[in-house]
């Protein structure tokens, strides 16, 4: 009897040891399952959108010509004005012209421009067709991951940059990208030249595609004039939740309200007590556009967050939490073009700069010694 016991006991530990892994396992690839389905088009639980016809569903949509053509128009013209400011950026790096933050900013223009085709041009589609969820499923689905994302790499990138910036200005920004001198494009020179910063990057972008697959996606439908994790295919709100999305924006707003604040009061501080000492030109230059595109990320953040605490959401608020989203996407682009004096002269100065930028003369480079931060004159 003492033996079978024991024997019991030691069951019952291994059980509740492997139990909880082996759940989480299957939970994943039921996750990953129901993603291959709906991205499939098929009618799975949760998704099944056989209880109406395409032309009953299609009924249902409420289009709006006016905001469609608003979000494509506006779209096109981000995406247009993004992948020339990226190419710059790009071509600039390479040629050891701006190194440091610039490489995290032009990651993130990357990662806008293809954000605009899943929060901006789709949205516009399914605005001026009067589209939900099971009109075109496949589709909906596929730019539901993407700006999830997008979303999740994007102000996480906003975040760490942030936290470069602040540990610019104790001079610890080398801690986390590295000051490469040489950079080869797509070799493993590459990668191991600026280790840190790629490690960095691939661990946001391993996080991104981990909340996006295995979480409930969030789909564009006409009604909301937003995304939502609601397929409204006939049951409630409560059978469907992210608590990863959830999280991440709660995080992200805190994250980057608090390191700002930090970083501002640490220049005021540093001002009163030796002015233009500590904080060099350059530094206060990159401080500026990187709160510029913080703020893009927290504003909509916020909204976001305000959205699973107020109750019967007015759709005003909606749409605003909508629009901000989009901007925080294109907004960096103009940013770059009116505070950033090398990105201007190349895209102002030259309209064939994103193709023969690299044909130029290149200019002076100079290492500041206190800071991660190449200063270009």
């Amino acid at each position: 009897m003492k033996l079978s016991k024991l024997n019991l006991f030691l069951l019952l530990l291994l059980t509740s040891n492997v139990h909880p892994q082996i759940t989480y396992l299957t939970r994943m690839e039921e996750k990953f399952e129901e993603m291959m389905s709906m991205l499939k088009a098929e009618n799975i639980y949760r998704y099944d959108c056989s209880t109406k016809s395409i032309t009953e569903w299609r009924e249902i949509g409420d289009s709006n010509l006016m905001l469609g053509l608003y979000y494509i128009i506006t779209g096109v013209l981000f995406m247009a004005l993004g992948t020339c400011i990226v190419l710059i950026l790009s071509i600039k790096i390479i040629n050891q012209q701006m190194q440091g933050p610039y490489k995290i900013m032009a990651l993130m223009g990357i990662l806008g421009v293809i954000e605009l085709t899943g929060n901006s041009v789709w949205p516009g589609y399914s605005v001026l067709n009067g589209t939900v969820y099971c009109t075109n499923q496949g589709m909906t689905t596929f730019f539901g991951k993407l700006t999830m994302v997008t979303w999740l790499a994007g102000s996480a990138l906003a975040v760490f940059l942030g936290l470069h910036r602040l540990l610019d200005l104790t001079k610890k920004g080398i801690v986390l990208v590295n000051v490469s001198h040489n950079f080869y494009f797509i070799s493993i020179d590459c990668f191991l030249s600026d280790w840190k910063t790629n490690i960095w990057f691939s661990c946001i972008i391993i996080y991104a595609l981990y909340g996006s697959i295995f979480f409930d996606t969030v789909l564009y439908n006409s009604i909301q004039r937003a995304p939502w994790l609601n397929p409204m295919t006939g049951l409630s709100d409560d059978h469907y939740s992210n608590c990863f999305l959830y999280y991440h924006n709660i995080a992200c707003s805190i994250l980057l309200i608090t390191i700002y604040l930090v970083i501002g009061l640490y220049s005021i501080y540093n001002e009163k007590q030796a002015p233009f000492k500590y904080i060099t030109a350059t530094q206060k230059h990159i401080i500026v556009q990187s709160v510029i595109i913080a703020s893009t990320y927290a504003i909509p953040a916020v909204m976001f967050v305000l959205m699973y605490w107020i109750p019967n959401i007015p759709k005003w608020f909606i749409l605003a939490a909508d629009i901000a989203y989009q901007l925080s996407a294109g907004i960096p682009f103009i940013m770059y073009i009116g505070l950033n004096r090398q990105v201007r002269d190349a895209f102002l100065n030259k309209p064939r700069a994103c193709i023969s930028w690299s044909k130029r003369q290149n200019p002076t480079v100079s290492t500041n010694t206190h800071t991660s931060t190449f200063l270009v004159t």
